[in-house]
């Protein structure tokens, strides 16, 4: 145990934005999840898995996105894209090392459009990684995990 976060023996998550990386989100040494949100999906599972102690990633997240705040006050990590605009190359290629870093990924449910189609990417990258994916999760998963 570090700090206010609890850091598995393995490394973590997606919830990768628009959808949620609980990593994947990660960046820190050991954490374990990528949570990805966006859209208000994120908020409750960002609350959760601060309040059970596990560190995570959140994103990609855009700037305006009302879950950016709460995942910068509770994420260990933000993976974000300037808001109007496409999720770039960039941003995406740093989305995937975080879920690279990732046990879980979380994916809470954000509509996927043009915008972000992105997302859809980033699913896949985590499938074709053999990361575990999460979708929507309840409180219950989420404690029998962590």
């Amino acid at each position: 145990m570090q700090g206010p976060h609890r850091f598995p023996d393995s490394v973590f998550t997606r919830v990768a934005h628009d959808h949620g990386f609980l990593t994947s989100a990660g960046q820190l040494a050991n954490a374990a999840q990528r949570a990805a949100g966006g859209a208000g999906t994120g908020i409750l599972i960002y609350r959760e898995l601060q309040r059970i102690g596990i560190a995570f990633t959140a994103g990609i997240l855009y700037e305006n996105d009302c879950d950016y705040p709460i995942a910068k006050a509770l994420a260990a990590d933000i993976v974000t894209e300037k808001m109007f605009e496409p999720i770039g190359k960039e941003t995406l290629d740093k989305a995937c090392k975080r879920i690279d870093e990732a046990d879980y990924v979380i994916d809470t449910g954000c509509p996927i459009g043009s915008i972000n189609s992105a997302m859809k990417e980033l699913l896949d990258y985590a499938e074709k990684k053999n990361k575990r994916i999460l979708t929507k999760p309840d409180i219950d998963t989420m404690k029998s995990l962590f």
